[in-house]
This record gives C-alpha cells, sequence and structure tokens, in this order.
C-alpha cells in the first residue's frame, strides 16, 4: 500500500476512480494531474498546452472531458486571464 509518505516530492495524486474512468481520454487524465501539480496557480492555455505537450485544441477537449464528467470545475476569470480549474476527487 502506497501512502503519502512514500511518494516521490511533487507526485500529483489522482484519484483512482478518475483513471479508470472510460469516458475520459488520456489526455484528460494527464491534465487532471498536471492542474492538480499546479496546485493554486493556475496556468493559461497555452501554458497547459506546453505541459501536456499537445495543442490548446487538445487542452480544450481534455478540459472538457474532465468538466462534462464532474471531475472540474471551471471559473472565468476574464479576457485574458488564465482560468481557475476546482479539482474534485470524487464525482457522483
Amino acid at each position: 500500500m502506497t501512502t503519502n509518505a512514500s511518494r516521490p516530492p511533487g507526485a500529483a495524486v489522482v484519484p483512482q476512480a478518475l483513471l479508470f474512468d472510460a469516458g475520459l481520454s488520456s489526455h484528460a487524465r494527464v491534465l487532471f494531474g498536471i492542474l492538480r501539480c499546479c496546485g493554486p496557480e493556475s496556468p493559461d492555455r497555452a501554458r497547459l498546452a506546453e505541459l501536456l505537450g499537445r495543442s490548446k485544441s487538445t487542452v480544450d477537449i481534455a478540459l472538457n472531458e474532465l468538466c462534462a464528467a464532474g471531475w472540474i470545475e471551471i471559473t472565468r476569470r476574464g479576457l485574458g486571464l488564465p482560468n481557475d480549474y476546482r479539482l474534485r476527487d470524487s464525482v457522483g
């Protein structure tokens, strides 16, 4: 059994249910982990795309998947500002 004490520094905790959510793409699963690593900082779409190694449109698709499945809530802060993301540890 893995505990927080044995987790490497900087490791992202991704809920097991999210990992096995058949409705999510692998990009969405990895993006959730990236958002978890960012903590309270909300990177913009370009930075998320860079971190994911994919395009901004792929980030948008992954964010929409996570939002539709209930894993995240997105709050738009305004033009030119990065969104805020509230991540959930469970859905349903």
